[in-house]
């Protein structure tokens, strides 16, 4: 535990947990909770652009492998940041080489 109670915490403190565990949010009597919402293909979409591509949208050509991209990862932010950051300046034969492979054996 990082504290014995809310008492340790001064008047109009904000502590901040992030957990997928809802168990642990009433173990610990956690007096509010605001649950994320789940980002849609757009958003997933424009967060990968940005980080494969510098701007908003995909190139034409990477599209189809965009979207590929957007649903092995499960939307999950994290997910689309290192892949589209790793997926930057990388020609189409390298999407293919590094990435499809994985998105086959996760579909299998």
């Amino acid at each position: 535990a990082l504290c014995g109670s809310h008492e340790w915490f001064g008047p109009g403190s904000r502590i901040i947990i992030t957990t997928r565990d809802m168990h642990l949010l009433r173990l610990c009597r956690v007096d509010e909770v605001y649950a994320m919402q789940e980002m849609d293909e757009s958003e997933s979409l424009e967060l990968f652009s940005w980080h494969a591509f510098k701007q908003p949208i995909p190139t034409e050509d990477f599209n189809k492998h965009s979207t590929d991209v957007i649903a092995y990862s499960g939307r999950l932010p994290l997910a689309l940041q290192v892949l589209g950051s790793y997926l930057s300046d990388c020609e189409i034969t390298e999407w293919q080489k590094n990435v499809f492979p994985m998105i086959k054996c996760r579909r299998s």
